[in-house]
């Protein structure tokens, strides 16, 4: 289920510019974002997160790369990467 919701969440931060920011502020912290994903109504541990960014480390694309460039949270429909 967690691997679901952070990419429910991940959708969620496309179309929500204040939630985005929200997550900005907090970081690379996964604790913070798993908390504040919390706080709207999505259901995944910050050892969920953790997980799926290990599992993706180093697997980034061109598009993501791009993202990433600018600092904060990279999202793809495949996971949420700390960058």
């Amino acid at each position: 289920m967690g691997k679901a919701e952070i990419e429910r969440f991940g959708k969620a931060l496309e179309g929500d510019a204040a939630l985005a920011e929200q997550v900005k502020a907090a970081g690379n912290d996964p604790a913070a974002v798993a908390k504040l994903a919390k706080a709207n109504g999505f259901n995944f541990t910050e050892q969920d997160l953790r997980e799926l960014i290990a599992s993706k480390k180093g697997q980034l694309s061109e598009q993501e790369l791009d993202k990433a460039s600018g600092g904060g949270w990279a999202y793809t429909v495949n996971y949420v990467a700390v960058v």
